[in-house]
């Protein structure tokens, strides 16, 4: 055996015994491979429940607005109605009322002596513009 053969020999197991060696870590990277293929199949599954879970309760929610709408333009319809009533009745009960308080003040003052008399005049409408000089004259009493 010449000194080449036992070179190559040696270099032989060597090459053996880094295979060898290089075995036990390159099992250790598979198994944590393996591990790692798990865990992201298990984080898949769970996103996928998760995901549909949430999928889910959004279409629920969307299904809670879309009634919650029709309440809310329901409530504006009753507003509007309300709004609409109130300006109604202020304009039907306010305005005579207005005019029956500024009568009363009127007759108060003139019979009081308060107030000179004045000639009554009417304007277009037919009401009778005395009430509000007699109210201003009213004012002027008290301050």
């Amino acid at each position: 055996m010449t000194w080449s053969d036992f070179a190559s020999m040696i270099a032989a197991v060597s090459f053996a015994i880094l295979v060898v060696a290089a075995c036990y870590p390159l099992y250790q990277l598979g198994r944590t491979f393996k591990k790692t293929a798990d865990s992201v199949n298990s984080i898949g599954t769970e996103v996928a429940k998760t995901v549909t879970s949430a999928n889910e309760t959004v279409k629920s929610a969307n299904a809670h607005l879309a009634r919650l709408d029709t309440v809310t333009d329901s409530a504006v319809n009753v507003a509007q109605d309300v709004s609409a009533l109130t300006t109604l009745v202020s304009a039907t009960v306010g305005s005579p009322l207005i005019k029956l308080n500024a009568f009363s003040q009127s007759t108060r003052a003139f019979f009081a002596g308060k107030v000179k008399r004045k000639e009554f005049s009417t304007d277009y409408n037919g009401r009778i513009s005395h009430l509000r000089s007699t109210l201003i004259d009213l004012e002027k009493t008290k301050g």
